[in-house]
């Protein structure tokens, strides 16, 4: 139903063809991209290896989470602390086990999730289904606009309304990107919240090849507020104030700019000023400018960005403060961290929105803070081996020269280091 935004062909195709499709598709020529014979290079995901194993990758199997599997129950777990997994380093399957769990858990009363990108055979989806069998209260917002996806998000959600799943659907103009779950569980005759955040998809077949981050918490002060995302997305109120949660349409791209201002306001009374960011994009303007003037203000900005770049980094009297590094490597870097110092006391965000206009303008996203110590002490580790990578990460810079970082006698290769600090059981 959308516009075509560009036509793809063979260019041996013979132009009569070629000009038959033009006018029964009603391109311009400016819509036509001359290619090779094979386009669907997604198929290749699957491609036999027709050479030596020596051609692939080392095997990295998925980790188990200690606190996940030290307990008898998840619930347990995680009011023991907050956990948090790292994919495609952990196992996706620790979440399709907490849904699980509570669809099977007779003191579980609800149960409300987003979907936007989900697995073709999804293990979310059919835990959903089995809560709602089971007579749980069951609500799940699909979101139709989700690019190649929308076809798969339409058959899943008519299959869990038919489960007795209450399904709410897309806003117009408005995308719900946000990755939410959450459970109400009765304890002691009150309600207890437990929930689910992530920057990624409840895709546990992407999960294996995208890095993300996910936290199981039961602190109030986060699922008080994902309660407050899912009555807003259920239409039952319009109005909400965020403390601890930066909400998309209602406080996010405001408070970054507070925290970035923050940091400025330190920097000019003297203090040690640090911003630290990672994302797949950075492209709105405004957010562009505001870290320009943290720069001009004596702020240290660390940024991994794998894709789209519009900041440039390294100029004077501009951004000379502002290193920039992207990382792609066998895995898709997929998860956003943001990081300010605050005179010490630090900030520290995950969140499924780039700084993009798009996210911040015409999306619903979060962005959730990180309270347990372990897991901001183990983020702050994550990003420092990061910004370490000498092997797959390249320095962006005003030329866009974008060479690799120089190689020393001691090679960090990020996705492998991380690996292993997982393995040696940091987490």
């Amino acid at each position: 139903t959308g516009v075509p935004s560009r036509f793809l062909y063979d260019k041996d195709m013979p132009k009569d063809f070629l000009k038959l499709l033009r006018n029964e598709l009603n391109l311009e020529k400016e819509d036509l991209v001359p290619g090779g014979k094979y386009h669907n290079f997604s198929d290749f995901f699957d491609f036999p290896n027709p050479f030596k194993p020596d051609f692939e990758n080392e095997t990295l199997p998925p980790l188990e989470s200690k606190k996940l599997i030290s307990g008898d129950s998840i619930f347990d777990s995680i009011n023991q602390s907050d956990i948090s997994l790292h994919y495609p380093y952990h196992s996706y399957d620790h979440v399709i086990d907490f849904l699980k769990e509570a669809a099977d858990d007779p003191d579980v009363v609800s149960i409300k999730i987003t979907q936007y990108r989900v697995a073709r055979n999804s293990g979310v989806i059919k835990e959903m289904i089995n809560a709602a069998q089971k007579g749980k209260d069951v609500m799940a917002f699909v979101e139709l606009k989700a690019r190649f996806d929308e076809e798969s998000n339409i058959q899943w959600a008519e299959e869990m309304e038919r489960s007795g799943v209450k399904v709410y659907y897309s806003f117009p103009g408005l995308k719900v990107h946000a990755k939410l779950a959450l459970i109400t569980k009765k304890e002691n005759n009150q309600f207890k919240n437990y929930c689910y955040i992530a920057t990624g998809n409840f895709n546990e077949k992407t999960a294996k090849i995208y890095e993300d981050f996910g936290l199981f918490t039961s602190d109030e002060r986060i699922t008080n507020e994902v309660e407050m995302v899912f009555e807003f997305l259920s239409g039952k109120s319009a109005e909400h104030q965020f403390e601890h949660l930066l909400v998309a349409q209602f406080n996010m791209r405001k408070d970054f700019i507070s925290l970035i201002n923050n940091e400025i306001e330190n920097a000019k009374m003297g203090k040690e000023a640090k911003i630290t960011l990672k994302m797949n994009s950075l492209e709105d303007k405004k957010m562009i400018s505001k870290l320009y003037e943290a720069s001009n203000a004596g702020v240290k900005i660390d940024i991994i960005v794998r894709g789209i770049c519009c900041l440039v980094p390294g100029i004077k009297g501009q951004s000379k403060n502002i290193n920039v590094i992207s990382i792609v490597d066998r895995f898709l870097e997929h998860s956003r961290f943001y990081i300010f110092h605050n005179d010490g006391n630090e900030k520290i965000y995950a969140s499924s929105a780039d700084w993009m206009k798009r996210n911040l303008s015409r999306r619903i996203e979060t962005a959730f803070p990180v309270y347990d110590e372990s897991v901001r002490q183990e983020i702050k580790e994550f990003m420092a081996i990061q910004l370490r990578d000498n092997v797959k990460a390249r320095l962006i810079d005003k030329k866009q020269l974008n060479k690799y970082k120089k190689k020393t006698n001691d090679p960090v290769r990020s996705q492998i280091k991380l690996y292993d600090y997982f393995k040696e059981g940091n987490i």
